[in-house]
């Protein structure tokens, strides 16, 4: 359990963190949405609301980087 960050931090929700093999998830809104990050530092959003199949392509990319705060 933890939290997604939106808008610049300003605003957030709970989210449940899993590892899919080497994929780190975290779905929220019970499962509606999630957020796959790969380990070549690739963001992917995937929206599920409309998706009757239980497949979803995503809906947006991002360039994620590890923060080391020491």
């Amino acid at each position: 359990m933890g939290f997604i960050l939106f808008d610049g931090c300003k605003e957030y929700t709970e989210a449940f963190y899993t590892r899919q093999g080497i994929n780190q998830q975290w779905d929220w809104k019970e499962g509606k949405y999630s957020f796959v990050i790969e380990p070549d530092g690739t963001g992917s959003y995937y929206d599920f609301t409309n998706v009757k199949d239980g497949r979803a392509k995503a809906s947006d990319f991002f360039k994620c980087e590890i923060i080391d705060e020491q």
